[in-house]
């Protein structure tokens, strides 16, 4: 059956339902709404509460704004809004910022290891140039020691050349049908491949001797490069007299107009090259 709570406005049943042992009775009812304030005991005014809502710790009471209660307002989330903006825009120039300075930054290592390779390879040239300099050095004081071993030598052999060698007398070997009292090649020197002395014939008799006709008088051991005259003199005739030798060392009056054959005192001196 259905009761109605007096001055509550609530209806019930009485009937048990869904099984349950224990029926709802008004009186029942009615204690458990006046022991817990409700029914006719509430109250119409939100002061009166008691347990009122809170936000961010703040009871919900008055005339309270958003800001008391520590939420932002539309005013305060637009500036944020702007800040965030703001912020965001600021993050962007500090990334372009920082990729820049990451470019440089690359660049500059890059420019720096360019140089320490040139760097390397000036020190690997410089290296190169001083032991090309080292053996440089080393070669002109070997050029050095050789060129003054070489002058040593050079003097010595030039002294050596220069050098006057006395050599003894050389007889004239007469062909035959020639005589002569004296026949020598004297005062002979020779100072390298040259050769100086003096040609001396006392009284030769030989054919064409005394005419302007060659006179064939024998031969001397040496032997000249080219043939060559020498101009002498007969001392007792007074007469100039032309003395040839050939590359053979054959020796001839080739002019000597005016000598007395037999009695003659011919001098020719000599220089010459063999």
């Amino acid at each position: 059956m259905k009761g109605f709570l007096k001055n509550s406005g609530i209806y019930f049943d009485t009937k048990p339902t869904r099984g349950s042992n224990n029926a709802v009775t008004s009186d029942g009812i009615a204690r458990a709404i006046e022991s817990g304030g409700g029914g006719g005991g509430g109250t119409g005014d939100y002061n009166d509460l008691t347990n009122k809502p809170k936000i961010n710790g703040t009871t919900l009471q008055g005339n309270k704004t958003l800001s008391s209660l520590g939420i932002a307002s539309s005013e305060d989330l637009m500036a944020l809004d702007e800040r965030v903006t703001q912020a965001e825009s600021d993050i962007e120039t500090l990334e372009t910022e920082i990729t820049t300075a990451s470019e440089t930054a690359t660049a500059a290592s890059q420019t720096a290891t360019q140089a320490s390779q040139t760097a390397t390879l000036a020190s690997q040239t410089a290296t190169t140039a001083s032991q090309t300099a080292t053996q440089a050095d080393s070669k002109i004081g070997n050029l050095t020691d050789l060129l003054t071993a070489s002058k040593i030598n050079l003097v010595a052999a030039i002294n050596e050349l220069l050098t006057p060698t006395i050599l003894r007398d050389e007889t004239i070997v007469l062909n035959d049908g020639v005589t002569a009292t004296n026949n020598l090649i004297a005062n002979r020197v020779r100072v390298g491949s040259i050769q100086t002395g003096m040609f001396v014939l006392n009284n030769i008799v030989a054919q064409n001797v005394g005419s302007v006709s060659t006179a064939i008088l024998g031969s001397c051991s040496f032997r000249p490069k080219l043939e060559i005259s020498f101009i002498g003199l007969d001392y007792k005739n007074n007469a100039t007299v032309r003395l040839s030798v050939n590359t053979d060392g054959f020796i001839s009056l080739s002019e000597s107009y005016g000598v007395v054959p037999g009695n003659n005192a011919i001098r020719v001196p000599y220089t010459i090259i063999i």
